[in-house]
């Protein structure tokens, strides 16, 4: 395994970084330490592991994700475009979600980390995941689930990453004319940066620009825990603008 550039790495900061965002394409925050605990206390008694079934992460919560014969449903006639499956599989995995897991999200969208979005919009969350390992997936963006930005939450069995153990985030850029391309070649993408999964680490990733795009590498074995809760956030314009934002998932009502 290679190691990292000094250079390369971005490094957490305490708070919400408007300009890493834009043009880094994320910023990376390290939450308190309050929050690391609530979350690390959320995965050990709210939250029922399994084997992953379908071999790919180490363990994902037992009955969240969608079944062999909801899979097949989503390719029947109900959903005839990619992103009406989206949409169809994302409601099913919010339906199953804890709703302690639910709370903490949506303490987390209200608290100080999204201060910049909250002070003008409400927050939707339309999908929610949560896993142990790391697949390792090619550069791509989330352009399917249709998100203003992504947040992903790193709780692992380490304070400091070492590169040694894989499973670090890159974050890019797209240099070719076609923005859109769902498998652009490494070189057609300029590397801007590696965020290592150190423990209590959160990055909030620019998910409206289509040259923005992410990667992540292949976790080693021994590298131990390194779960990862993702959710996607829409931004919806406040009616009242001095009213506290509201935090809504995708299968509820906006005000719920």
């Amino acid at each position: 395994m290679k190691n990292v550039c000094s250079d390369r790495l971005v490094k957490p900061t305490q708070g919400f970084s408007i300009e890493s965002f834009y043009e880094l394409g994320g910023s990376v925050i390290q939450l308190d330490e309050v929050d690391v605990k609530e979350l690390e206390m959320v995965y050990g008694y709210a939250i029922e592991w399994e084997s992953d079934p379908d071999g790919v992460f180490r363990a994902v919560p037992k009955g969240v994700r969608p079944t062999e014969d909801e899979l097949l449903r989503a390719k029947g006639e109900g959903c005839s475009d990619a992103g009406m499956r989206s949409n169809y599989l994302n409601d099913i995995t919010l339906e199953n979600t804890s709703p302690v897991l639910k709370e903490k999200i949506r303490r987390l969208l209200k608290d100080r980390y999204f201060e910049s979005f909250t002070r003008a919009f409400d927050l939707e969350v339309p999908f929610v995941d949560l896993w142990d390992g790391s697949e390792g997936i090619s550069w791509h963006w989330d352009g399917i689930e249709a998100t203003h930005f992504l947040v992903l939450v790193y709780i692992t069995d380490h304070q400091v990453w070492e590169s040694q153990f894989g499973g670090e985030l890159k974050i890019g850029r797209h240099l070719a004319n076609v923005s859109h391309q769902s498998n652009p070649r490494d070189e057609d993408v300029e590397e801007l940066g590696v965020i290592q999964p150190s423990n209590g680490t959160m990055v909030v990733v620019n998910n409206h620009n289509p040259y923005l795009l992410h990667s992540c590498n292949k976790l080693s074995p021994d590298a131990g825990k390194r779960i990862t809760l993702t959710f996607g956030v829409k931004l919806h314009k406040k009616r009242v603008m001095n009213a506290d934002a509201n935090v809504f998932f995708g299968n509820e009502e906006a005000g719920v």
